[in-house]
């Protein structure tokens, strides 16, 4: 799995396990780069979409998700996409979708969300900015469990 990540992430992007939306498209064009799902789903933290990606000479995966709101954080998260390696499972049956076709709407949903995020403001309150400062410090699950010992969260 590293040498997927180190030929295709830059040292910062590595650190972070985050990109810009701009570096997404452009890992998109590679020609080694399958595309295996792109889809609006949620997780404990919000609402984003989740695009799987592998190689043509690899089948481990990276999954990126973006495009949502973070409801802890109460932050839109527009230009930027996060990233993890899921584990790998034997035997496992791969669809490959069309570049082409997963470019335009990404495109798509990037525009209609910037749209929503302009049309309709956050207002962020001290709770918010906490759990912010705590994930960025270590990460969204620790953060959650601290706010929660400090009784910030029910």
């Amino acid at each position: 799995m590293e040498w997927i990540k180190e030929r295709l992430f830059n040292e910062e992007e590595n650190l972070w396990s985050s990109l810009s939306y701009d570096r997404i498209k452009e890992i998109l064009l590679r020609p080694e780069i399958r595309v295996l799902s792109f889809s609006l789903s949620e997780n404990s933290y919000g609402r984003f979409w989740f695009l799987t990606i592998d190689t043509k000479d690899s089948r481990d995966k990276i999954v990126f998700h973006g495009l949502g709101h973070h409801e802890l954080r109460n932050r839109y998260i527009l230009d930027k996409f996060d990233y993890y390696c899921p584990c790998k499972f034997p035997e496992e049956k791969i669809d490959v979708l069309d570049k082409d076709t997963i470019i335009n709407k990404l495109e798509a949903e990037y525009v209609k969300f910037k749209r929503y995020c302009q049309a309709n403001p956050l207002e962020r309150d001290s709770h918010d900015k906490m759990f912010e400062q705590l994930a960025d410090m270590s990460d969204d699950d620790a953060a959650l469990s601290m706010m929660e010992d400090m009784a910030y969260i029910d």
